[in-house]
């Protein structure tokens, strides 16, 4: 990678870029997956959406792979490449909960262990993971199931809007009637980078004038019922041998 063009995109951003030569690099390059050992050839460590389009465009011109990274909680390794290029949101992890609306909006490093903090302390509660590390934008993406699912549906049930950086650059402001939200299931990655997700939030069900830790709580009597399709859905997305989408996390 021509050192210049690597100066330029640091001139470019507001946060950092690591290449294999800085002494922090494999600690970014790491995920939850430890067999997944992959050395991109820059990370790309952004802090606002223009950090995103600045990002793709320099991976566009040098023809590099792109993975995107949000929790780094993906399995398979997606949310990491060789030899590519990877925009990491690690550091974009900021939750902000409006009450009166019952919205929260995610950033798209923020975790599931960022939103339940944020939201558990407005009395609310989305559907989400069952592990605080995963990735709020990574686990919508994939649908979302948690121990909430059952009374109140998957995590995309609740999505309804965001903030998308797409291929070309373009920060979109999207709902949940937009077609560009949602995307060919396959054609997701290629379609647009999301960097903001805006979920509808719950009040949360108290017990003895406390909120319990959502990611933690099993106990779902006294939930509203859910329609039997709703319920045979997310019955369905726990069986083995179903068709999963590549996506980062």
């Amino acid at each position: 990678m021509d050192d210049g063009a690597l100066r330029e995109l640091q001139r470019s951003l507001d946060g950092r870029v690591l290449t294999p030569r800085d002494d922090d690099y494999d600690a970014a390059r790491v995920i939850y997956n430890a067999l997944v050992d992959a050395r991109p050839s820059v990370i790309a460590r952004c802090t606002r959406p223009a950090d995103v389009a600045t990002a793709l465009d320099f991976a566009r011109s040098h023809s590099l792979e792109i993975a995107v990274r949000g929790g780094g909680h993906n399995p398979a390794g997606h949310c990491i490449c060789d030899g590519g290029l990877v925009v990491d949101l690690s550091q974009m992890r900021t939750v902000t909960v409006d009450s009166s609306s019952a919205v929260a909006h995610a950033d798209g490093g923020a975790t599931w262990g960022d939103f339940d903090t944020a939201t558990q302390a407005a009395g609310l509660v989305t559907p989400g993971g069952v592990v605080v590390t995963t990735g709020v934008a990574g686990l919508t993406l994939g649908g979302g199931i948690g121990h909430l699912t059952a009374q109140r549906g998957l995590t995309c049930d609740n999505l309804i809007g965001g903030e998308i950086v797409t291929p070309d650059g373009r920060v979109l402001e999207v709902s949940a009637d937009d077609e560009l939200l949602w995307g060919p299931p396959r054609r997701r990655r290629e379609l647009r980078r999301r960097h903001e997700a805006r979920l509808q939030a719950l009040p949360a069900r108290r017990s003895g004038g406390r909120t319990p830790p959502v990611s933690r709580s099993r106990n779902t009597r006294g939930a509203p019922p859910v329609p039997r399709s709703r319920r045979l859905l997310s019955s369905r997305s726990l069986l083995p041998g179903r068709d999963r989408t590549r996506r980062g996390g």
